[in-house]
């Protein structure tokens, strides 16, 4: 991934968008979720060869698989929650913003449950011993 292209990209795009916030607002939201998009297909085509590199990781060691899609469900969640929040930030939705972010923090909560029980047991047994 060659981050100076993609910072490049989005300060061409922002410059842009402030331009025309003056005289059309309603192209510069268009030109912001566009950027937004672009960049979020070229990280998740750059992304692919990482989670293949994890799975294979999981298959070869004695990781818990299910503790590590977990947290990898959760990293997309939060990644996800504050795209979302940041584009109705830039629409001037601040408090569907804040909604977005609340939604995505439960979401998280809801699925490291099973690992934060997992936790609190093992912590549990420890304090038996």
């Amino acid at each position: 991934m060659n981050i100076f292209a993609l910072i490049i990209f989005l300060i061409v795009a922002a410059l842009l968008s402030v331009t025309l916030k003056k005289t059309r607002p309603e192209f510069s939201l268009l030109l912001t979720l566009l950027s937004g998009a672009v960049v979020l297909i070229y990280i998740f085509t750059s992304v692919s060869g990482v989670l293949g590199e994890i799975n294979n990781l999981i298959s070869r060691g004695n990781f818990v698989g299910e503790n590590l899609t977990a947290l990898i469900k959760s990293l997309g969640i939060t990644f996800a929650a504050s795209f979302g929040a940041d584009v109705c930030r830039d629409a001037g939705e601040t408090s569907a913003a804040n909604k977005i972010e609340l939604g995505g923090k439960i979401a998280v909560l809801v699925i490291c449950l099973p690992m934060f029980k997992s936790l609190l047991s093992i912590a549990l047994d420890l304090i038996n011993l």
